[in-house]
C-alpha cells in the first residue's frame, strides 16, 4: 500500500509536467497560425516602410549591394538620405526571397518567425521568474496580444524584430543571475574529476555573459531605437551583477570577470554599428536628428517630458481601449483582460523586487522602461513602433498582476484555497484570455478599415496591373495615385529587377526630412493627369503614353496621344 502511494506521488508531478508541456505545445500552434497564415493579405499588401526593406532583400539577395548600389552595407539608404537605418531585416528578406522568390508573402516571412520565437522566450523567460500557471497565461497573453500578433506580419525591423531581440537579451540576462546564484560548492568545482581551477558555476556564468553581451550587441542591429535600449540593457545586467557579486558577496574578482565579459562580447556584437557611428556620422544619427528632442533643452526640461511622456505611454485608453485607432503600424495594443493587472503587475515588481532583493524580477519593470525611452524621447503621438519591445514584456507584469490578485482572493477566503477551486480559477483565467484573443481576432479579420490603414494597396494593385503590360511599347507611363514613394511600387510590383533599378536614370528632389521623392524612373513618371497632359502638348515626339491610375480597387488605363489631347480640346 505504501509502495502503491509512493508511486502515485511520483506520478502527479510527471502527469503535471506532460499536461503543463502538452498546453504550451498547443498555444504556440495556435500563435503560430494567427502569426503565418494568409501573410500576403492581412494587412493588406503592403506599408511603404515594409516594402523598402523587403526590395532590398530582394536586391542583396540578387545583386549583393542594396537598392541604391551599395555593396552588403552595414545600415541601408531606406527611403532617401534621412533614412538611414539597421539592416537586419534587409538581410532576413535576403534570405526568404533568396529561397521563394519576391513577394509580400516571402517578404513578411521573417516577421512571423520573428514572432513566434519572441512568443516562445516570453514564455521561457516568464517560466524562470513566475509560477508555473502563471507561465501558461503569460503565454496566452502573448499569443493572443493584439499588437502582437499584427507585429507579428508586418515587414517592418522596429516592430517585429526588436520584441524578439528584446526577449532574448531579457532571457539571457536572467539566464546569467541565475547561474550566479549556483552554490559555492559547484564555484570550487571537483579539481580531480575537472582537472581546473576554474569551477562548475563560474563556467556557466561565463558562458551566459558571452551569451548575454552578444544577444545585447547584436540587437543594435535591429533598429535605431536599439541603439539606446541596448546600451542601457547592457548597463542594467552588468549593474546587476554589481550589486549581487560585488556589493552582496564582496567577490569582485567574480564581478570584475563577468562584467568585463560582458562589456567585450556587448562592444563585439554591436561592432558593425560602432564603426558606422564613427565612419558615417552623418548617416548613423540622420533618423534620430529628425524625430528627437533637441538635448539643448536642458534637464529640468528633460525631467518634466519624460515624465509627462510616461504617463502618455502607460495611459490606459493608449493602451487598452483605442482599437481601431491607428497610429504608426498598429490599430490595437493590449487585450482589455490586462487592464487592471499590468499596473497591478508593474507595481508588485517593483515592491517584490526590493523586498525580496530579486534582481531577476527587478529586471521587469527596468526592461519596461528602458524599451519606452525612445518613444518617450522623440516628438509626436506615442509610438507604439518605436517601444515595440515593451508589448512583449507587458504579458509578464500582467500575468504577475493575475498571478498575485488570484493569491490574494485564495488567501482570505477558506474556500478557495482547495485544489479544485484554484484549478477552475486557473482554467478560467486561460478561458477568458482565449474568448478576448478570439473576439478580437474576428473583429481585425470582418473590418477591412482595421487590416488595411497606410497599406497603400492602390499602388500595389496599380503595380501588378502594370507587369500585365508590355511597357515597352510605351515611351513613358505616367502614374497617378496618391501615396507615398509611388516609384518604389512601381519598380517592385512591374517586375523590374533591382539590378535595372540601380541602372535606370532618375531626376526627383528630397522631401523635408530627408526622403526621395521622385518625379521619374526610367519611362516612369509620377505626376497627375493634368500633369501628364501638359507634357504631352510640350512633347517633340508622338511615341506612345501610358497614363495608369486607381481608385483604390480598379485599375484605370488609357493611352495619352498628340491625337487624343487635340480631339478632347485639352
Amino acid at each position: 500500500m505504501c509502495a502503491q502511494v509512493k508511486h502515485n506521488s511520483g506520478d502527479q508531478p510527471r502527469q503535471s509536467a506532460r499536461r503543463h508541456a502538452i498546453a504550451v505545445v498547443l498555444i504556440l500552434l495556435v500563435a503560430g497560425f494567427l502569426r503565418f497564415s494568409a501573410l500576403d493579405h492581412y494587412p493588406l499588401p503592403i506599408h511603404q516602410d515594409e516594402l523598402s526593406d523587403i526590395y532590398d532583400g530582394y536586391s542583396l539577395a540578387t545583386t549583393g549591394a542594396d537598392r541604391w548600389g551599395e555593396p552588403w552595407p552595414m545600415i541601408v539608404r531606406g527611403m532617401g538620405p534621412g533614412d538611414y537605418h539597421p539592416g537586419m531585416y534587409a538581410y532576413c528578406a535576403a534570405i526568404s526571397t533568396k529561397l521563394f522568390g519576391f513577394s509580400v508573402w516571402s517578404g513578411r516571412l521573417p516577421a512571423a518567425i520573428a514572432g513566434i520565437l519572441t512568443v516562445f522566450l516570453v514564455y521561457l523567460t516568464s517560466r524562470r521568474i513566475l509560477s508555473r500557471r502563471a507561465s501558461i497565461i503569460t503565454l496566452l497573453l502573448i499569443a493572443f496580444s493584439p499588437i502582437h500578433v499584427l507585429y507579428s506580419r508586418q515587414a517592418h525591423q522596429g516592430v517585429c524584430m526588436v520584441p524578439l531581440v528584446v526577449m532574448l537579451s531579457l532571457y539571457l540576462m536572467v539566464r546569467l543571475l541565475d547561474s550566479l546564484r549556483a552554490p559555492r560548492e559547484l564555484e570550487r568545482g571537483v579539481a580531480g574529476e575537472v582537472g581546473g581551477t576554474v569551477g562548475i558555476g563560474v563556467g556557466v556564468g561565463v558562458g551566459w555573459a558571452i551569451a548575454c553581451g552578444l544577444a545585447i550587441g547584436l540587437s543594435t542591429n535591429a533598429y535605431a531605437a536599439m541603439r539606446l535600449i541596448a546600451p542601457l540593457l547592457a548597463i542594467t545586467i552588468a549593474g546587476a551583477v554589481f550589486l549581487t557579486e560585488g556589493i552582496s558577496k564582496r567577490d569582485w574578482k567574480r564581478t570584475a570577470t563577468i562584467v568585463g565579459i560582458l562589456t567585450i562580447f556587448t562592444a563585439i556584437g554591436a561592432s558593425t554599428q560602432l564603426y558606422v557611428a564613427f565612419s558615417e556620422p552623418e548617416h548613423f544619427f540622420a533618423r534620430s536628428n529628425a524625430t528627437t528632442y533637441a538635448l539643448s533643452n536642458g534637464p529640468r526640461w528633460w525631467v518634466t517630458t519624460l515624465n509627462a511622456n510616461l504617463w502618455r505611454e502607460l495611459n490606459p485608453h493608449y493602451l487598452f481601449l483605442s482599437f481601431g485607432e491607428y497610429r504608426i503600424l498598429s490599430i490595437a495594443r493590449l487585450s482589455i483582460v490586462e487592464l487592471p493587472f499590468l499596473y497591478v503587475g508593474l507595481i508588485a515588481s517593483i515592491v517584490l523586487a526590493i523586498r525580496r532583493r530579486s534582481m531577476t524580477l527587478a529586471l521587469v519593470p527596468v526592461a519596461v522602461l528602458i524599451c519606452l525611452l525612445p518613444s518617450m524621447a522623440t516628438r509626436g503621438d506615442p509610438s507604439p513602433m518605436r517601444s515595440s519591445g515593451v508589448w512583449a514584456i507587458y504579458p509578464i507584469a500582467s500575468s504577475l498582476g493575475i498571478s498575485l490578485v488570484g493569491r490574494l482572493f485564495m488567501d482570505r477566503f477558506a474556500l478557495l484555497r482547495r485544489v479544485r477551486i484554484r484549478q477552475l480559477a486557473f482554467a478560467s483565467t486561460c478561458v477568458i484570455v482565449l474568448a478576448s484573443g478570439l473576439f478580437n481576432t474576428q473583429r481585425y479579420l470582418r473590418d477591412k478599415t482595421l487590416h488595411g490603414p497606410a497599406a497603400q494597396n492602390n499602388l500595389v494593385t496599380i503595380g501588378r496591373a502594370l507587369a500585365d503590360e508590355n511597357l515597352e511599347n510605351y515611351e513613358r507611363v505616367y502614374i497617378d495615385a496618391d501615396g507615398m514613394f509611388p516609384y518604389l511600387y512601381a519598380a517592385a510590383f512591374s517586375g523590374m529587377t533591382p539590378n535595372e533599378f540601380q541602372k535606370l536614370p532618375r531626376k526627383g528632389t528630397l522631401r523635408g526630412l530627408g526622403w526621395d521623392e521622385f518625379e521619374t524612373l526610367g519611362r516612369f513618371h509620377f505626376k497627375t493627369i493634368e500633369q501628364a497632359k501638359d507634357d504631352r502638348r510640350a512633347a517633340t515626339t508622338n511615341g506612345r503614353w501610358l497614363v495608369v491610375s486607381c481608385d483604390g480597387v480598379v485599375v484605370k488605363k488609357r493611352e495619352l496621344t498628340a491625337v487624343h489631347i487635340a480631339q478632347s480640346g485639352s
